[in-house]
């Protein structure tokens, strides 16, 4: 919040998400899409880094950031979009006067957020590799259930689900809560009204995440986890244009 808008908008985002129903309940059951929604976290705080400063550093700190999420889940996958996002707006200027330079470091920021995140899941997911059969077949097969409710038995509660229609309903009485959900979904516009490069980013991450886990056959809640921070985020952006 503090990177994209000020200082006060990351303080009430922060202060909203700490307080917030959902996530308070998955932390106190250790729900693994908390550790993802951290990590998933961490890799945007860090692209909007490389934004403003596209190092080989920078490139792979977003690298390791991008592989502990995809150890802790293969759908932070989703994270491809705003990392291509930031790359292209970074880079696609320098078109105009292509040089030596350019491309080199191109090809640098590209292939170091590209071969890190490989290297961070082979080091702390080696099981994916010792035995890569099964590996695949459970994530097939997890894979299969998101596009049909009828898989296993404590997945059939999700025969006739709306897509996006059910986890919008269920962030705004239980996750977040009429209060909070509200100005978070107002405030999505207010934060589209200002649309900066960086905030283009998160807004991409955000559309890319929802229209790909919305349309899961299976709603667990936890599964829109990682859309908590950012949906804080808009509530307080709408927060501190009122208090305007």
């Amino acid at each position: 919040g503090k990177r994209v808008v000020n200082k006060s908008t990351g303080l009430f985002a922060s202060f909203f998400y700490a307080t917030a129903v959902f996530p308070i309940q998955a932390s106190h059951f250790f729900a693994v899409d908390i550790l993802l929604t951290f990590f998933m976290t961490l890799t945007l705080w860090r692209l909007l880094e490389f934004f403003e400063k596209p190092s080989n550093q920078n490139a792979i700190i977003v690298g390791i950031s991008f592989g502990l999420s995809l150890v802790t889940k293969i759908s932070a996958a989703v994270l491809i979009a705003p990392i291509l996002t930031a790359l292209i707006i970074v880079f696609l200027p320098l078109l105009k006067k292509p040089s030596r330079l350019y491309l080199k470091n191109f090809a640098s920021a590209l292939l170091f957020i590209a071969v890190t995140p490989v290297i961070t899941f082979i080091l702390l997911q080696p099981y994916a590799l010792i035995d890569s059969k099964e590996f695949i077949a459970q994530n097939l097969l997890q894979s299969k259930m998101t596009h049909d409710a009828y898989i296993f038995p404590y997945t059939l509660q999700y025969v006739g689900k709306l897509p996006y229609i059910y986890e919008l309903k269920n962030v705004f009485l239980w996750g977040l809560g009429p209060v909070l959900a509200i100005p978070a979904f107002i405030g999505v516009f207010y934060f589209i009204k200002d649309l900066s490069k960086k905030k283009f980013i998160l807004l991409i991450f955000f559309l890319a995440y929802f229209t790909a886990v919305g349309k899961f056959a299976v709603g667990w809640m936890r599964y829109m986890l990682p859309l908590y921070p950012l949906l804080c985020l808009f509530a307080a952006v709408l927060f501190l244009r009122v208090l305007k």
